[in-house]
């Protein structure tokens, strides 16, 4: 039945107070910080007048406190379009968007929220997070400092700000950024964690253990402390007490990246103690919520890309060196799967008194995706290549100014090692082998989520560890064969003076005998492995997917696999 006009203007006008009485509440509720009832009468005003932003905001920022990124997103979202104006709405559709891992998106609403508050000090901590995950720590120490210019008493600042400060391997001064977040705030358990994560990366493992257990005493429920102690020494059944309070933390966590993260640590505990069925239950239950938070594995476009790689760095390309290139021999690359022993020869060989370890660069990844020609055809740039070798100079001249050798261990670099060589031909290559089930399964053993996309499922492995020795074949057909050493773990392991006077030479250094005892050698690792290499050499690693055998599945197959034509190898385009 159709209403008279005046009954439309009437129905609209009590409408409109009821929606106001109703945010009003919504208000007076938050200000009583009444949270659980504040998010059910949000929900209730969205559902009754979905075009209510502040209702939307509300509930979208309730349920981002809560961890439920997914309810939090679309209601955020509306929000922004609904209150175009309002930064808060923006800064908070931005962490959503950062903890979905939508990192370009949330830095395009941190950049909205500033275009519309020049001084929000909180968009512009909450930017230089978001473009430290992007791998621009420039960019990220500026932006963090502008917010403490904005407040200088911003602890969460000073800590994020130290987190920037240790990629841009600037440890001093990350420290001191540490310590003043705990001046600020002595209760601030994120930048105690860090602090105990710095001593850890320089073997100082006990005091790593208090800072862990001193958050612990302000925090019990700190799943990031909890999940670290394991990491940082072998656990056995006197740790029983940890695994209990592992047990009354976990259900109560609401984000799905630290749970994973500690199924991870619980599954290094079961290990540790010797019962390797639980051990992968846990492991399988950490991969599992690994998945849901990672981005998927794109076996296809790997193929073709590894197919494009070694198309484009053939024989012939490669036969003379590039007039542009430098002819130092100062960089060194440690090459392979992770989980192969990178981490252990980079100790062996960075306890030379000639030699920096510079840990794991991203550079050669990132120029490769600048610097591929459109076409397998199109050469380099020459300015590119001179650009390069410049560049890359200046990046280990921050690690070291006078060592002989500067390594990079990047596993990765397998991939690029037709663009290494084009820039840097007299560059060595170490390049790590390991049994393909040990190293296999330890990645899987290990968290790499966002980190490696292949890593938490056995087929990707599978899938990942074939390109890989498809590429290596490829680079041995075409690259000079006294560029390469292939150091094979268990031999290294069964005979460790011999092997590691061999990698001693063949990076043109004379011996040194502090390169045995390298576990004593003092310097900073930050690789998972970081606990491992201070134990000096030893056995147990080998052979040790026989332990998990009913479990190791799909990866069984990679024992005896003949490894297929390299792609393209011989192509002389």
């Amino acid at each position: 039945m159709d209403h008279a006009p005046e009954d439309d203007e009437s129905a609209a006008t009590a409408a409109t107070g009821s929606v106001d009485a109703l945010v009003r509440q919504l208000q007076s509720l938050l200000s009583q910080m009444q949270l659980a009832e504040a998010q059910t009468l949000a929900a209730e005003i969205v559902y009754r007048f979905p075009g209510q932003g502040y209702a939307r905001h509300v509930l979208g920022a309730l349920n981002l406190r809560e961890g439920n990124i997914v309810a939090a997103l679309p209601q955020l979202k509306a929000a922004c379009n609904l209150l175009a104006d309002d930064p808060e709405a923006h800064n908070n559709l931005g962490c959503a968007l950062q903890r979905d891992n939508q990192f370009a998106a949330a830095e395009i609403s941190f950049r909205h929220a500033l275009n519309l508050r020049a001084d929000f000090a909180q968009a512009q901590q909450n930017l230089g997070v978001v473009l430290r995950e992007l791998g621009r720590y420039q960019e990220s120490e500026i932006g963090l400092r502008a917010a403490l210019a904005l407040v200088p008493e911003y602890a969460d600042a000073c800590f994020n700000l130290g987190l920037t400060l240790t990629r841009l391997n600037q440890g001093d001064a990350a420290q001191q950024q540490f310590d003043r977040a705990l001046q600020i705030n002595p209760n601030h358990t994120h930048a105690l964690i860090a602090l105990g994560n710095a001593r850890a990366s320089l073997g100082q493992f006990g005091e790593a253990e208090n800072y862990y257990l001193n958050a612990l005493s302000i925090e019990p429920g700190n799943l990031a402390a909890w999940s670290a102690i394991p990491e940082i020494r072998k656990m056995n059944n006197n740790d029983l007490d940890w695994l209990r309070a592992a047990m009354q933390v976990l259900p109560r966590c609401q984000d799905l990246r630290e749970t994973s993260r500690y199924h991870f640590s619980m599954a290094k505990f079961f290990d540790d103690i010797g019962d390797p069925d639980q051990a992968f239950q846990q492991y399988r239950r950490a991969n599992d919520l690994s998945k849901l938070i990672s981005p998927p594995y794109q076996a296809a476009q790997e193929t073709e890309n590894g197919a494009r790689i070694c198309t484009t760095f053939n024989r012939v390309r490669l036969a003379q060196p590039h007039p542009n290139a430098s002819l130092s021999e100062r960089p060194v690359f440690i090459v392979g799967m992770p989980r192969s022993g990178t981490s252990l020869v980079e100790q062996i060989v960075a306890s030379h008194s000639q030699v920096t370890g510079a840990g794991e660069l991203n550079f050669w990844s990132n120029a490769l995706l600048q610097s591929m020609p459109p076409a397998p055809d199109q050469d380099i740039d020459a300015l590119a290549i001179a650009a390069l070798a410049d560049s890359y100079a200046t990046l280990l001249n921050q690690y070291s100014s006078d060592s002989l050798r500067v390594i990079d261990k990047a596993p990765h670099n397998f991939r690029n090692l037709g663009l290494i060589f084009s820039v840097f031909p007299r560059a060595k290559i170490l390049h790590l082998q390991r049994n393909p089930v040990d190293t296999c399964l330890s990645i899987y053993f290990q968290d790499f989520t966002n980190t490696f996309s292949f890593a938490n499922d056995l087929n990707n492995l599978v899938h990942y560890y074939r390109l890989y020795q498809n590429m290596m074949q490829h680079w041995r057909a075409v690259l000079p064969a006294s560029q390469f050493l292939d150091v094979p773990y268990d031999a290294l392991v069964n005979d460790q003076q011999g092997w590691s006077r061999k990698i001693i030479g063949f990076l043109g250094l004379d011996w040194e005998p502090r390169c045995i005892e390298f576990q004593k050698t003092v310097r900073k690792v930050d690789t998972a492995s970081q606990w491992q290499v201070r134990q000096g050499m030893y056995s147990t690693s080998l052979e040790r997917w026989r332990k998990y055998e009913q479990h190791v599945g799909p990866l069984r197959e990679l024992l005896n696999q003949p490894t297929n034509p390299a792609p393209h190898a011989e192509s002389s385009n």
